[in-house]
């Protein structure tokens, strides 16, 4: 009697073993999800990385006469200028389409070179301001452009300021000496839009000489013999968010000044559109061009910065007279309104290579009103 007690106490415990086991698993089975189910960790965002502006010196200097847009005919000195973005991330503008939104423009900071992931955002203007001679968006006081004379004690005085102070930002062109290692491949920021622009790790920013305003005003009468200095300056009221200020937002480039012309420097090809710098498409354009080698044939690059791309055609051909300006016409083609790059390119045969000069074309469907200042 006290066996069988015995087996059907052993038999009741081992019952009651196998439904602890059995409910055990039943709640591990709920509290472990199939690998299917289980979410993946939302990424970390890593320190943020910023822009470091580096104003290379002017180039491309010229003495030019023309009539401003009051209809007073001016002495220019005309240049080229590049901001190259050397830090850590991309500099990148964003601004608001919505008037009154409290923003307006900000400087959106990645923790990456590319493909990062924005983890600040820097309030720097209430307005992007619409350009009517360059069609696009431009942040205002960008930069700076002064005229200084070396007097006989070796002293710089203040000679002359530029009318520029305001940029588009974008990827003009690749830096090609002492680039970062994490500068992106491609060209990423390629149109001056009111939504987003900037200068990639890298990358420069290059505004002609021939551009609309690219010049300081000299006056009327010639420019005293002597010594100068053209000071350019990036970003002169410190509002960009940078990875250190190492005196390099400011260059200089000295030159020489003998009967009324630069001396000691190249004169370099420069071009003017002739008449309305915007227009439909299929609007005949003429460009005027002058100081490309004798009888060199000038090709028409559309959209094109970087005219020595090998994807790169021209649209139209026509033919350099030295010095002499010499005029071709274009035809605006089928593409999006907005603001183009013309570069207009042509072979130098004495020193084997290639020289070219870059106008602002602006195309405009029809009967559309120029976008005013921070609206679409």
């Amino acid at each position: 009697m006290n066996r069988i007690r015995s087996g059907l106490a052993i038999r009741m415990l081992a019952l009651v073993v196998l439904l602890g086991l059995g409910s055990s698993a039943a709640l591990a089975s709920q509290a472990t999800p199939p690998e299917s189910e289980v979410a993946t960790p939302a990424p970390v965002s890593g320190p943020p990385r910023y822009p470091d502006l580096e104003a290379l010196p002017p180039d491309d200097l010229y003495l030019s006469t023309e009539v401003l847009a009051e209809g007073e005919e001016r002495l220019l000195l005309r240049f080229s200028t590049s901001a190259a973005n050397i830090g850590e991330g991309p500099l990148e503008l964003a601004g608001s389409n919505e008037p009154g939104s409290g923003e307006d423009v900000a400087q959106v900071v990645y923790d990456a070179a590319t493909d990062g992931t924005a983890v600040e955002r820097v309030h720097l203007a209430t307005d992007l301001i619409f350009h009517p001679e360059h069609h696009h968006f431009h942040l205002d006081n960008f930069a700076t452009y002064e005229l200084l004379r070396e007097d006989a004690n070796g002293d710089l005085v203040a000679t002359g300021e530029g009318g520029k102070q305001s940029s588009c930002l974008l990827d003009t062109l690749p830096m090609t000496e002492d680039a970062p290692a994490n500068a992106p491949p491609e060209r990423y920021y390629a149109e001056c839009e009111l939504e987003r622009q900037g200068i990639s790790v890298g990358w420069k920013d290059v505004y002609a000489a021939s551009l609309p305003d690219q010049w300081v005003d000299l006056g009327d009468e010639p420019l005293a013999d002597g010594s100068y200095v053209l000071r350019y300056a990036v970003d002169p009221l410190q509002l960009i968010a940078e990875d250190g200020r190492t005196g390099n937002n400011v260059s200089e480039t000295r030159f020489d000044v003998a009967d009324g012309e630069i001396v000691g420097r190249p004169e370099p090809p420069r071009c003017m559109i002739e008449g309305d710098a915007s227009g439909p498409v299929g609007s005949t354009v003429a460009v005027s061009c002058s100081h490309f080698p004798d009888e060199a044939p000038i090709e028409v690059h559309w959209d094109a910065w970087d005219p020595w791309d090998s994807d790169a055609e021209p649209i139209a051909t026509f033919s350099s007279q030295g010095v002499t300006a010499s005029t071709g016409t274009f035809q605006a083609p089928d593409v999006p309104p907005g603001s183009y790059a013309v570069a207009l390119v042509a072979p130098d045969y004495v020193a084997q290579t290639y020289v070219s000069a870059t106008v602002i074309y602006g195309v405009q469907p029809d009967g559309a009103a120029t976008p005013e200042a921070g609206h679409g």
